[in-house]
């Protein structure tokens, strides 16, 4: 909430990072309120060339009602993510009068190598530099409610990456297609099982076999 410690870290605040973090994960109202927001934006800015960075915008406006901060904040977080991921319904919010395709692919050729838009229903897209584009659908289950299933497809994402030793710059230019691939269909079977269970109920690793 306004005025809570939690948006009250700045830069100084922050120590140099140990050599085994690999990755810096931001999104939703951090990026937007401040100070966090500025803070945020100069450490992936000062950690890009080395560590991995993954941005999921997760726009919410209750804290934050401002849809024009968010566009430019969103876009100067996106000069340094590696990974983008993004729902279908924030890129509609946000660029109302947009193909969201167009929106995807405007990220790319920057930093950004991957930017994944999740569907719903209708599964998941990437987007990339040396591979195209294509989507992967998503499962059929009995939804209960679909609270937490981003953060469940984004959580995976890392997970599958990290498990890997793929979760680096360096390591995310090398994926293939078919990893590629397996990575979207891990992410969104991830998402499909959050969906079964009431709340943001997060399955546990060894659930997603």
């Amino acid at each position: 909430g306004d005025g809570c410690a939690d948006r009250q870290l700045r830069l100084e605040h922050l120590s140099e990072l140990d050599a085994q973090v690999r990755g810096i994960h931001v999104g939703s109202f951090s990026l937007v309120v401040q100070p966090i927001a500025d803070t945020l934006l100069a450490l992936v800015a000062r950690e890009s060339a080395t560590r991995l960075i993954s941005l999921d915008p997760n726009v919410r406006l209750n804290p934050a009602p401002d849809i024009q901060r968010w566009r430019s904040q969103i876009a100067a977080f996106a000069e340094h993510a590696h990974l983008i991921k993004v729902s279908d319904e924030d890129l509609h919010l946000l660029y109302p009068d947009s193909d969201p395709q167009k929106i995807a692919e405007g990220w790319l050729g920057k930093r950004t190598q991957l930017v994944i838009v999740t569907r719903g229903t209708q599964g998941a897209s990437v987007f990339t530099r040396q591979h195209g584009t294509w989507s992967v659908p998503a499962k059929t289950v009995v939804t209960a409610d679909t609270v937490g299933a981003g953060d469940t497809f984004q959580a995976a994402l890392l997970t599958f990456l990290s498990e890997r030793q793929l979760d680096t710059p360096e390591g995310l230019s090398t994926l293939s297609r078919e990893t590629l691939d397996e990575m979207l269909n891990f992410a969104v079977g991830a998402a499909a099982l959050t969906c079964t269970k009431v709340g943001p109920d997060l399955p546990y690793r060894h659930q997603l076999g």
